[in-house]
């Protein structure tokens, strides 16, 4: 009370965590050291405010205790090393030396629950605090972490955070990262962040952030910057971000801004991921792309875009993600992505394109494990080649006007889960290679007009089935012992629209971490 560390009335309420904090102070007998700008006197308030910590945030029912508290060791000592079936982990504070100031603090993941103690700003050689995935931490980040301007790392994300975003993050200057993301912060970017000139990751994904990204232009050390799921309103355009040279990862998904795509954003020397998807972005693409071996995942779907897809993004020879799907794209679906041979990820689903046959192409895309044409326009046949992409997982034809028989060599895709052929024009019996295929889980097949048995897919699914075709009404054209569901070309059934999109996250990597096959109200047919 006396250098106002705690505010005397948390006192009153024997309960508080700074009740608690002093009581468990007072039971290891530690006398208030006479020099107050002693290390020990330092090591004294330190004891107490990581008391006050474990109180503040459920100490007593975090997964482990991780030594908080113990008696018998110096604050150095209060962490473990914990042992999961994934892997390991440490967890707790830490000192550079025994006997000194504690400079981390990492509880992540560890079942706390309750607000952030404004006495962790006392701490002041504290470098770096991570609070992550606790998912119950709430209440508003403390003021007072203003004073903690040795912080090199801040990750609190994957929490209940709320308030404004911290006008006052410009006294951390030697501040390397700050991950918010995952919380209800909201404001726009505080002219103080420009002073944050050794940042090097910014993570504010998925809260409820808006205005423009000015303030952050100037951040030139940047490498990976995470902006998806807000209500920014910025305008993309020549100017935005050219300063940020050293950018590895730049996500701005699912947010409300508008222009156009730059040609810049294809020319940094380091940029891996690019992910703009869910935006108002129009005009078309870039006409002009330079040869570029570094990016390798470009997300693009869900905006306006329109004209024809340059047949330049084939220069892009380290993609193995694109998707281009739910825009207003024209001309011919363009053949030079064929080139694109890393491509494991292609979607063009629901666009605009002439119609006209699959190209042939596509063939040589032998790395591919998803693909999705989805009312693209595509007619014709189904080409044989197909059967030679072995590694495809989703296969989805859906909403076209393809024609002719279902082809036999679809058999040999031996990785194949998930294929959507529904409502199309198919015709011809079901191939009974199909049932071969011992890894499928969804197989889309009404609204054509094949004919016969479907029963030839059945030993493919082990368990429930998820087969669907048209063997209801007064006279099936299909026959079909294991379907989950019969249709009718006389009938609405099974008219929903799905997309197995990745909706990919960078705490997954962006990784692929499951298909889901729910209903897309966003498409635009």
């Amino acid at each position: 009370v006396t250098n106002s560390i705690s505010d005397s009335q948390t006192f009153e309420i024997v309960t508080s965590p700074q009740s608690q904090a002093l009581a468990f102070v007072e039971s290891v007998g530690a006398d208030i050291p006479s020099d107050r700008s002693s290390l020990e006197a330092y090591k004294f308030m330190e004891t107490y405010i990581l008391a006050v910590m474990y109180f503040s945030l459920g100490g007593p029912a975090w997964i482990s205790p991780v030594n908080f508290l113990d008696p018998e060791y110096d604050a150095c000592w209060w962490n473990s090393r914990l042992f999961f079936l994934n892997g390991e982990d440490v967890r707790g504070a830490f000192c550079y030396e025994e006997g000194g100031p504690v400079v981390a603090i990492r509880i992540v993941d560890h079942g706390a629950a309750g607000t952030i103690p404004s006495e962790l700003g006392k701490l002041t050689e504290l470098d770096s605090i991570d609070l992550r995935t606790n998912m119950y931490i709430e209440g508003q980040i403390p003021s007072s972490f203003q004073d903690l301007t040795k912080l090199t790392y801040l990750a609190l994300h994957f929490n209940q955070l709320t308030g404004t975003f911290p006008s006052w993050i410009g006294n951390l200057s030697n501040l390397e990262v700050f991950a918010v993301s995952n919380n209800q912060i909201s404001g726009n970017f505080p002219q103080g962040i420009t002073q944050l000139s050794a940042l090097q990751i910014l993570a504010v994904d998925d809260n409820l952030m808006t205005g423009d990204f000015n303030r952050i232009d100037s951040l030139t050390k940047l490498r990976l910057l995470y902006l998806e799921d807000n209500g920014f309103t910025a305008t993309v355009d020549s100017t935005l971000f050219t300063e940020l040279v050293s950018l590895e990862q730049l996500d701005m998904s699912d947010n409300q801004l508008v222009g156009s795509v730059p040609a810049h954003f294809f020319s940094y020397q380091n940029l891996t991921i690019l992910d703009l998807h869910g935006n108002r972005l129009g005009q078309s693409l870039p006409q002009s792309i330079s040869n570029n071996d570094v990016l390798g995942f470009l997300a693009l779907q869900s905006n306006l875009l329109t004209g024809l897809v340059p047949p330049s993004m084939s220069n892009l020879v380290a993609l193995t993600h694109l998707d281009l799907s739910t825009n207003q794209f024209g001309g011919s679906m363009p053949e030079d992505l064929g080139r694109l041979i890393n491509l494991k990820y292609l979607f063009l689903a629901d666009t605009q394109f002439d119609r006209g046959t699959i190209p042939s192409t596509y063939q040589d895309l032998v790395n591919i494990e998803d693909i999705s044409l989805k009312d693209s326009g595509r007619n014709g046949m189904i080409p044989t080649w197909i059967g030679t992409l072995n590694k495809v997982w989703l296969l989805d034809l859906d909403s076209n006007a393809l024609t002719g028989p279902i082809p036999s060599e679809i058999g040999n895709m031996s990785s194949l889960r998930f294929l959507l052929l529904n409502r199309n024009e198919l015709t011809g019996p079901i191939p009974a290679q199909l049932g071969s295929l011992s890894l499928l889980r969804l197989v889309l097949l009404e609204n054509n007009t094949i004919s016969g048995s479907a029963d030839v897919v059945c030993p493919a699914f082990v368990g429930g089935t998820n087969l669907v075709a048209d063997c209801a009404g007064p006279i099936p054209e299909v026959s079909c012992t294991c379907c989950a569901l019969c249709c009718s070309d006389d009938e609405r059934c099974n008219d929903q629209d799905f997309f197995a999109q990745q909706d990919p996250i960078w705490e997954q990597s962006y990784n692929r971490a499951v298909y889901d096959f729910t209903i897309d109200y966003n498409i635009t047919r």
